[in-house]
């Protein structure tokens, strides 16, 4: 990357977080009542990997995923409408927080259901492949989704498929309050568990 490339990244991640503090201040401080998931601290993952993709390649998201979208080119004004239901929304104000979707920029949606975007990018991503494409497909979720026996079966399917796909688990973890050590074997490891399945697995 130059150093104008870690610039312009940096000012995205920047943008993101400053967005999420605006739309969580106001709508605690003006008892707003619907739901709104922060992707506040998860800038670096969303940009990093959105900063190395073409325009034209893929993403799907999570219930999480402001920032997903903001990474992958999308427009700001368009997502704080979104938020708010207002027309100009990327989705017409219809889809909310959890709902997002821009096709111009590769965005390809949100899902707040745990693990089902998975399934749905890896559909793409064959799509991608049989069609002849160049371009890939991402598909970003948490650690506590990447537990759902979909999440599994998809992987498996991309590998046995080799699909030109890339799954990022963005692990806090955490699966809402439940840590990691309280909800995995003691010698769970993630690295054994998804080179089992074929696929190659980066940390």
């Amino acid at each position: 990357m130059t150093s104008t490339d870690r610039l312009e990244a940096y000012e995205k991640m920047l943008t993101i977080r400053f967005a999420e503090e605006k739309i969580s201040k106001d709508f605690f401080d003006n008892k707003i009542f619907s739901f709104y998931h922060s992707s506040a601290g998860q800038e670096g993952a969303a940009v990093g990997v959105c900063t190395a993709l073409n325009k034209n390649d893929r993403v799907f998201g999570n219930h999480r995923s402001h920032g997903h979208y903001l990474a992958k080119g999308g427009d700001l004004y368009r997502m704080f409408c979104e938020i708010y239901g207002k027309a100009d929304g990327c989705c017409k104000g219809k889809g909310g927080s959890m709902h997002m979707l821009d096709r111009s920029v590769g965005f390809m949606g949100s899902t707040p259901i745990l693990g089902s975007a998975v399934p749905i990018a890896t559909g793409s991503a064959f799509e991608q492949k049989m069609s002849g494409s160049k371009y890939i497909t991402v598909v970003f979720f948490g650690d506590g989704a990447s537990e759902e026996g979909v999440v599994y079966e998809s992987i498996n399917i991309a590998a046995v498929m080799r699909l030109p796909i890339i799954y990022v688990i963005e692990d806090n973890l955490f699966a809402v309050n439940t840590p990691s050590c309280v909800r995995r074997a003691a010698n769970f490891n993630r690295r054994s568990v998804y080179e089992g399945l074929g696929a190659v697995y980066i940390e």
